[in-house]
């Protein structure tokens, strides 16, 4: 079974802020997501530094949840999702055309679509993507700013990357 090369590190505090500023917490690090896309193409979370980016977990079985989640999110300018597809349940066979389903979805500039082959992601993110879509918010600065759980939390995470969004805004005046 071939792994993904794949680093991370998520904030010891996940607890999202509504403050203008983003005080560094002295346990908080920054994420480091490095993984292949679905086109097979390295990425890197750190090229995202400086923007609001939203991690959303999906698998074939929370698809049209994500599909309406990412909708949501990318629609906020400037705001960047990473979807990353578990293929959980993927016939081996079919994994192929999994990948090459999941890249037709990315936009430029505002989606990426990074899959997860042997649930590496899911464990280390601590997340069920089977079960729900799990979002994370990662704030300008790279570090994990809320944690939001599918349709049912959507507009808790959306309020959250207006505020970093507009801090960037402040930030840039």
């Amino acid at each position: 079974m071939r792994r993904l090369p794949l680093t991370f590190a998520l904030a010891a505090s996940v607890a999202a802020t509504s403050s203008a500023a983003w005080p560094r917490r002295a346990e908080a690090q920054p994420v480091a997501l490095r993984a292949p896309d679905a086109r097979g193409r390295p990425f890197d979370l750190e090229a995202l530094r400086g923007h609001v980016v939203a991690i959303t977990f999906a698998s074939r079985y929370t698809h049209k949840e994500a599909d309406e989640v990412n909708r949501a999110l990318a629609a906020r300018g400037g705001t960047v999702v990473v979807n990353v597809v578990d293929l959980t349940g993927v016939p081996s066979i079919f994994r192929g055309y999994a990948k090459r389903r999941a890249a037709e979805h990315d936009e430029e500039g505002r989606v990426v679509h990074l899959v997860d082959d042997g649930g590496d992601m899911r464990r280390r993110f601590q997340v069920e993507p089977t079960r729900r879509v799990d979002i994370v918010v990662v704030g300008p600065d790279g570090e994990v700013r809320g944690r939001f759980v599918g349709t049912a939390e959507l507009a808790r995470a959306l309020s959250l990357v207006d505020t970093l969004r507009a801090s960037i805004a402040t930030a840039r005046e």
